[in-house]
């Protein structure tokens, strides 16, 4: 994984991609993100997904005695068939699932277009 966010600690959602008659949908599990920090990057046939999740504050006297919940950065880069279409692509994110969905159709051309999380 490679990510463009220096110094962090890296961690990997649960990430499903899967395929109906007409769409390819990508459903990541992440909990606790805050739609302003996710950026999602559809190319010609990869899906870039970027985020943060931030810890929860504690005063200086917390003590943990387990920590199992991943908090920082992540990024997942999710091959995609080269027949999908970057027009009509949408990004939903409701109780803690990130789901895109991409139309498919016929071969598509080089471009990059970045789709925007939508509430």
């Amino acid at each position: 994984i490679s990510c463009s966010f220096t110094g962090a600690t890296l961690w990997r959602p649960p990430t499903d991609v899967y395929e109906t008659d007409g769409e390819v949908v990508v459903r990541l599990e992440a909990p606790g993100l805050r739609a302003e920090e996710i950026s999602i990057v559809l190319n010609t046939d990869t899906l870039v997904i970027r985020a943060v999740r931030h810890e929860l504050q504690h005063d200086a006297k917390t003590v943990y005695h387990q920590l199992e919940i991943h908090n920082g950065y992540f990024e997942r880069v999710v091959a995609l068939p080269r027949y999908i279409r970057h027009e009509g692509a949408q990004a939903s994110y409701s109780e803690g699932f990130l789901v895109v969905r991409i139309p498919k159709g016929e071969e598509a051309a080089a471009v990059t277009q970045v789709v925007r999380l939508r509430l």
